[in-house]
């Protein structure tokens, strides 16, 4: 059985931002993402006691940052994918993903206060926990 349908998805991350003009260690970035994807799940049993199920999905991310140490605020929108694989039993869903999100490079400074780019990484993996509303055996 082929499931299709659409995730929005809203995700929070605080990592480490890098140095400031003086080499000084600046604060910690707080970034967030939002995803909006078209997603199909293939299952692999009728049986609604237990249901594996492997999926994958497309669409957009949006990114936004804010540097606690000064006014940058930075946002954009990236293309990008999501397998995933789980199962479901009675109304009780458990999976997990991963997110294929394209790097994002920004303008900061190094250690010695030169300026330099550095790249973000923003893919990452989710585990989820949730439940089923409606469906059940028939």
């Amino acid at each position: 059985m082929l499931a299709l349908g659409l995730r929005m998805e809203v995700a929070v991350v605080a990592r480490f931002s890098g140095y400031d003009t003086n080499g000084d260690e600046t604060d910690v970035t707080v970034s967030g993402s939002g995803s909006y994807l078209a997603t199909a799940d293939a299952y692999f049993s009728d049986n609604y006691s237990f249901r594996p199920f492997a999926g994958a999905g497309g669409g957009i991310y949006t990114l936004a940052s804010a540097d606690s140490n000064s006014d940058d605020i930075s946002s954009g929108a990236k293309f990008g994918g999501m397998v995933r694989a789980g199962f479901e039993m009675r109304h009780f869903r458990v999976g997990l993903e991963y997110n294929f999100v394209p790097k994002s490079t920004f303008d900061s400074y190094d250690m010695n206060g030169d300026p330099a780019k550095l790249t973000s990484k923003n893919s990452y993996i989710g585990f989820k926990v949730g439940v089923c509303i409606g469906g059940g055996p028939r």
